[in-house]
């Protein structure tokens, strides 16, 4: 409106994709455009965590259970009813969403790397950030990030201070 960015909840998706989109375009990204992204962003993250899960504790199911689990994903996430009318107020859920699922992806990697997990764990922290400046509702599930960090002191019996910095 009259040059400037208003979103109903949260920044996070003007910052990270409206903005440096008009930036390099030198136009303004399409309001349905954006939320396709967020929502093909988060649906692709959550497909990668699961097909991590599939992969690690369920090597013998088939294709079939496979595409299920995708097909599942992709219709209960709420991707199909923020694309049905996509405005300004579908683009910060869609956002929130990209973001979570991008940071529950990146906290699986932590606990499933040995070697610098530090950052993959502060690559979630950042992510889901992200998510909370999207949808601060995001925020109830903070607490949340404690799981990982009592994993690995469990794994350890030391007291994970890198990780819980970063």
């Amino acid at each position: 409106y009259r040059g400037r960015y208003y979103v109903y909840f949260g920044a996070a998706p003007m910052v990270t994709l409206m903005l440096p989109f008009r930036i390099v375009a030198g136009c303004d990204l399409p309001l349905p455009i954006a939320t396709l992204v967020f929502v093909l962003g988060g649906f692709l993250a959550s497909v990668a965590v699961w097909l991590g899960v599939r992969r690690r504790y369920f090597p013998e199911t088939g294709a079939a259970v496979v595409a299920a689990g995708i097909f599942i994903l992709g219709l209960t996430a709420g991707g199909p009813i923020l694309l049905r009318r996509p405005d300004m107020w579908e683009l910060p859920i869609a956002g929130g969403y990209c973001f979570a699922m991008i940071a529950l992806g990146c906290v699986w990697r932590s606990l499933h790397v040995e070697r610098r997990r530090w950052l993959w764990f502060a690559a979630a922290a950042l992510s889901y950030g992200l998510a909370i400046a999207s949808r601060p509702i995001y925020l109830i599930a903070s607490p949340l990030f404690a799981v990982p960090l009592l994993a690995w002191w469990w794994s350890s019996r030391k007291f994970p201070a890198k990780l819980l910095l970063s």
